[in-house]
């Protein structure tokens, strides 16, 4: 799923069925549209997704917190708001340089009631709700206290549905209430006057038949928080629990056992496993793709292609290769050609521009053979040619600089051939 979506819908853009019905590349041009008509700034085809969605965001919360309107954002770019929203966002949390390494989508979610990093106080999302639901703006929320924001929500959802015993609920439960009648009102599921003949359970309900036939999760749907319906209403990425469900206070909570076949077979849209804890496998691990890759943070907003060398930058973050043997080499973008990578460390979820980098292993690698053609087994290094590796030549500048040995040859022209990932 893609926070695309996210913005389409919190910008108004499209509504809720309307996405349904379209895919992610849609999705994704409907929002350079957007985004293009909405600011003074027209390269966003150049974005990756993550970066995409990133300046749509900041775009969409200045604009529903009401902080700039639509013919004030006209006259700015993406950076201009990513600007004005620290500025914002340290208004409110009292924080300062620090935001200025967040995410555009990091910032919005303290702007929406996340818990600064590194603070023991626990995100309390009842402001953004108010925010989301146009309830209160952006300044008159700074104004007010967190008991003053909880009272609003309660009046406010009392005069929006058919249930009046909000005041029972603690903080948490009343922001998920919250975020469902607002998803279903924003989205376009439910107008004003069909919401406020149901209570929250009804509404519960709807949102639910709704995320089915958004993902096709059936049932599983039933176990999730409501502030999760909403998160992955809005293309967020949300662990939902497996039907089958083990627990053992002794011995193995789920076992299988096939004596002509798979043990225990597992699929999924997302993940076909996942495990919380230490693993044990006392058998072999057999890897179907072909390397080992660790995923790097990567500067810029134009995403590098599969099979790019690529080279340390100064703030640990990887570039494209600009020159001959450069020693800051790191690798080459896994996934070009027919090989994939088998295992990736260290991936996180992010909105930043992250990519697998092959460490180990078969890797397809960008090649220019007009420094010399290229033989199996010929150790390469990067090239003058950017994002492009070349036949070492020098033994004393290729020390420290070698990417891998080539496993085909390319005698001239550039080119696209697997290699054995060896740096050295």
């Amino acid at each position: 799923m893609s926070p695309i979506r996210g913005v389409l819908l919190a910008g108004k853009f499209r509504t809720h069925h309307e996405l349904n019905s379209m895919s992610e590349e849609d999705q994704r041009n409907t929002l350079i549209v957007e985004l293009s008509g909405r600011s003074n700034q027209h390269n966003f085809q150049s974005f990756n997704n993550p970066a995409l969605a990133d300046a749509g965001a900041a775009l969409v919360f200045l604009r529903t917190a009401r902080i700039r309107d639509d013919a004030q954002l006209k006259i700015i770019s993406i950076d201009d708001m990513r600007n004005i929203l620290i500025v914002e966002i340290g208004a409110m949390t009292g924080m300062g340089q620090e935001l200025q390494g967040l995410s555009n989508i990091d910032l919005v979610a303290l702007g929406l009631g996340k818990a600064a990093p590194g603070t023991l106080r626990e995100s309390d999302f009842v402001r953004g709700v108010l925010l989301a639901g146009k309830f209160r703006t952006q300044h008159e929320l700074n104004t007010m206290s967190s008991e003053d924001q909880r009272n609003t929500l309660i009046v406010e959802l009392s005069g929006r549905s058919n249930q009046h015993n909000f005041q029972s609920f603690n903080n948490f439960e009343l922001a998920g209430m919250g975020a469902v009648l607002v998803f279903l009102r924003e989205a376009r599921i439910r107008d004003d006057a069909q919401l406020k003949t149901l209570s929250i359970d009804d509404m519960r309900n709807i949102l639910i038949v709704e995320i089915d036939g958004q993902t096709h999760l059936g049932a599983r749907l039933q176990k999730l928080s409501n502030m999760d319906l909403v998160l992955l209403g809005l293309g967020v990425d949300v662990f939902v629990p497996n039907e089958v469900h083990g627990i053992s206070r002794t011995g193995d909570g789920v076992f299988g056992e096939s004596n002509t076949g798979v043990g225990l077979h597992g699929k999924g849209r997302r993940l076909a496993g996942f495990f919380e804890g230490d693993v044990e496998v006392t058998g072999d691990i057999r890897l179907a793709n072909a390397d080992c890759a660790e995923d790097f943070d990567v500067s810029g907003v134009v995403k590098p292609e599969p099979g790019t060398v690529m080279v340390l930058g100064n703030e640990g973050t990887l570039s494209e290769s600009q020159q001959a043997y450069d020693k800051r080499v790191a690798g080459v973008i896994s996934g070009a050609g027919d090989y994939k990578p088998g295992i990736v460390l260290d991936k996180q979820q992010t909105s930043g521009n992250r990519q697998p980098i092959a460490l180990l292993g078969k890797v397809f690698c960008k090649v220019d053979a007009q420094f010399g053609a290229i033989e199996v087994g010929d150790l390469l290094t990067s090239s003058p040619t950017p994002g492009h590796a070349m036949k070492t030549s020098d033994p004393f500048k290729a020390f420290g600089a070698v990417i891998g040995k080539a496993l085909r040859p390319l005698k001239e022209g550039q080119g696209l051939i697997p290699i054995l990932i060896a740096l050295q």
